[in-house]
């Protein structure tokens, strides 16, 4: 039996939280839209085109529902990109992350 390819790409990223927990955050890229979850619990759901004009030129924040990305100059003069799940602290993501998100949302 064939299984047929899954409509949107997934991909996960690995986050800090302030207790020193790391936790997975997946991503779920559909069409239109991409889902960000943790435990199999929707945390945001953000439109494609918005997320990706941001991740290309990142500036104010943006946010939806539990999760906020944000610009971090704590480790480079340029900024990352950090992603905030809500009532945590910010978590710079590593440049490899970064760049598979810029490229597939």
């Amino acid at each position: 039996m064939i299984t047929p390819p899954r409509p949107y790409a997934e991909y996960a990223v690995e986050v800090v939280t302030r207790s020193g927990r790391v936790i997975p955050i997946g991503f779920r890229m559909r069409s239109d839209l991409v889902e960000i979850m943790h435990a199999g619990r929707q945390l945001a759901v953000f439109d494609r085109d918005l997320l990706r004009g941001w991740l290309e030129n990142p500036g104010d924040p943006v946010e939806r529902d539990e999760i906020t990305f944000t610009v971090d100059y704590s480790l480079d003069w340029a900024g990352g990109i950090a992603i905030v799940l809500k009532n945590e602290s910010p978590w710079a993501l590593s440049a490899a992350d970064s760049m598979w998100l810029r490229r597939y949302v």
